[in-house]
């Protein structure tokens, strides 16, 4: 019994061990995280946060980074176990991927801007009704929960520091370069300067915005087909390498252990993204593109 309560306690106190060293490990790694967060360039910081910011994706583009970086390890490790050379394909089309998502995910994030900017702009006419004025409508969204929270907190932030509503808002089609952006602008603008009197041609505005928004997502619906083809049609060569690899390691040798081979690899990767990025061209909405 004696024994028995010893080992008891012999295992809870590896357990607390234990738990004491998963939590060191991990306050190790996140120091390791912001020592390296420090050293990222600017020139590749600035275009990753503004994709990030348009993606809508609240994370730093540390952050990012290191996920993709993690992401990319462990799919060259799995490649690793399943064929040694598919291993050299695994980089360049991580990089693609990391490419093509953080285009899509920015282009969703465009369309729930975009989707949004009408309640905006009625919001700011719902302020003027009560008694405020553009700069305070502009104050409450960028409080609020829409997804263009961050572009008005901007706007605000530049409000607060003695800038007039024109000049606060004139940079935003650039920071947001979304249809619908410029002219919401514009009628700000012109609401700030006019007074109450425009509420009602801001809230036509909005009234049209809604409507634009409509014919889109129905133009969208009726090309969903395609896309979703071209998609398919662009992923397949990648799948059927994948598929060979995994099935008889030794059918890629000849891509991957020759230089030729990995020149037609290389090459083949290529045209790949080239025929996947001429078929988005020819089925993506210019206004709101996928």
């Amino acid at each position: 019994m004696k024994h028995a309560a010893t080992m008891v306690v012999m295992l809870v106190m590896s357990i607390a061990v234990a738990y004491k060293a998963r939590d060191a490990a991990a306050q190790a790694r996140v120091s390791e995280i912001r020592q390296a967060q420090r050293h990222l360039p600017s020139r590749l910081r600035a275009p990753i946060a503004a994709s990030l910011e348009r993606a809508g994706v609240e994370m730093t583009p540390e952050s990012a980074v290191s996920s993709w970086l993690i992401a990319t390890v462990a799919a060259f490790l799995m490649a690793l176990a399943i064929a040694p050379t598919l291993a050299v394909a695994v980089v360049p089309c991580s990089l693609l991927v990391a490419v093509c998502g953080t285009r899509v995910a920015r282009a969703r994030g465009d369309r729930r801007c975009a989707a949004a900017l009408p309640d905006a702009v009625r919001s700011v006419v719902s302020d003027l009704g009560s008694g405020g004025t553009v700069a305070s409508g502009i104050n409450r969204l960028a409080i609020s929960s829409s997804p263009l929270r961050a572009d008005f907190k901007r706007i605000g932030a530049r409000l607060a520091m003695g800038a007039s509503v024109r000049q606060a808002v004139e940079p935003w089609p650039d920071e947001r370069p979304i249809s619908g952006v410029r002219a919401a602008a514009g009628g700000l603008v012109v609401t700030a300067e006019l007074g109450g009197a425009a509420a009602g041609p801001l809230n036509g505005l909005a009234d049209s915005l809604s409507a634009r928004l409509a014919i889109c997502a129905e133009t969208r619906a009726q090309s969903a087909q395609a896309r979703v083809s071209a998609i398919v049609v662009a992923l397949i060569p990648l799948g059927f390498l994948a598929f060979s690899a995994a099935i008889d390691p030794d059918a890629i040798d000849a891509l991957v252990a020759r230089p030729l081979g990995r020149i037609c690899l290389i090459v083949g990767i290529g045209l790949d993204g080239l025929a996947a990025l001429w078929m988005r061209r020819i089925v993506r909405d210019r206004e709101l593109s996928w």
